[in-house]
């Protein structure tokens, strides 16, 4: 049932890009005073349609064949196939005999609609719904080879590029290179460190992989209830700080450790309030404990 929910979504999601396209190329025609002489939303092969019916000049209809629209435009060849109108002469609502501006607008009216619809929709997004992104301020990095030549360390919170104050985390290595910083300011522990960017590893930047990751505390959410520790006595809240005496920090410290243990029993060390548990877990075949972790805290930007 959901896969054909979303398959209807998909269709109707298509049908509405297709009869603005076409009706791109529609609105462009009457406005300069072209005949339209049909507008159809899908293909009508042999004349057949689902249903049509007539207003002015035009004849509309929704086709039987959902592969496409047709905007048909009188003397426009490439959509009427019309080859005995060219050793006509041309009328005044004819598509040929109209200036080339005004046939090119027409024929770029069904692109010009969807990037007009993209926009609009896009702004009726954002200010219906806002912009939800990980709030930078509350966020610290895991770094990869090219953030920590520049002097960035995991766990480092990002407080400045330069003078910028960033907010959105995933956009902080695109705010480094578009801005150039030659300085950033972090967090690192209870200090606030300077760093003085090389300039010269820009192009680095550019094309490194995921210089910032979320530096995730792994701290569980929940246990699943399918997964190997169901019934175990992990909890809501607890940290997990060691796998079998290995340190972890962060989640990503996390995944070589329970990699190399697929399918074993290992104890975990636990943080729970005040105390510090050892607690004996399972890793399934795929190197996972059956864990859901708390999600990083999620900033909303509302635009009206």
């Amino acid at each position: 049932m959901v896969i054909l929910i979303k398959a209807l979504q998909v269709f109707l999601s298509l049908s509405l890009l297709i009869f603005l396209h076409e009706l791109g190329h529609f609105a462009w025609a009457k406005l300069f005073g072209i005949k339209v002489e049909k507008f159809f939303l899908f293909f009508d092969p042999g004349g057949k349609a689902i249903a049509k019916w007539k207003w002015g000049d035009t004849e509309f209809g929704i086709g039987w064949l959902p592969f496409g629209g047709y905007c048909k435009i009188a003397g426009m060849v490439d959509e009427s196939m019309d080859m005995k109108q060219l050793s006509e002469e041309p009328k005044e609502w004819e598509f040929r005999s109209h200036p080339a501006w005004q046939r090119m607008l027409v024929m770029a009216g069904g692109v010009l609609n969807n990037i007009i619809f993209a926009i609009l929709s896009y702004i009726v997004i954002l200010c219906v719904w806002g912009q939800s992104y990980i709030d930078n301020s509350t966020s610290e990095v895991y770094v990869n080879d090219t953030a920590y030549q520049m002097g960035f360390r995991n766990g480092d919170r990002i407080l400045k590029l330069d003078d910028y104050t960033p907010e959105n985390f995933a956009m902080l290595q695109a705010d480094l290179a578009r801005r150039e910083a030659s300085r950033a300011t972090v967090l690192r522990g209870s200090d606030t460190v300077e760093l003085y960017i090389d300039r010269a590893m820009m192009p680095e930047v550019l094309n490194s992989q995921l210089m910032f990751d979320l530096a995730l505390p792994f701290v569980i959410d929940s246990v699943m209830a399918s997964g190997p520790n169901a019934g175990s006595n992990l909890r809501h809240g607890d940290r997990l700080i060691a796998i079998n005496g290995k340190e972890i920090e962060f989640l990503q410290d996390s995944r070589p450790i329970l990699s190399s243990e697929k399918g074993t029993d290992v104890t975990l060390g636990i943080v729970r309030g005040a105390d510090t548990l050892s607690i004996a877990a399972q890793v399934d075949t795929s190197g996972r404990l059956g864990l859901s972790l708390m999600a990083p805290n999620i900033k909303t930007k509302r635009y009206n």
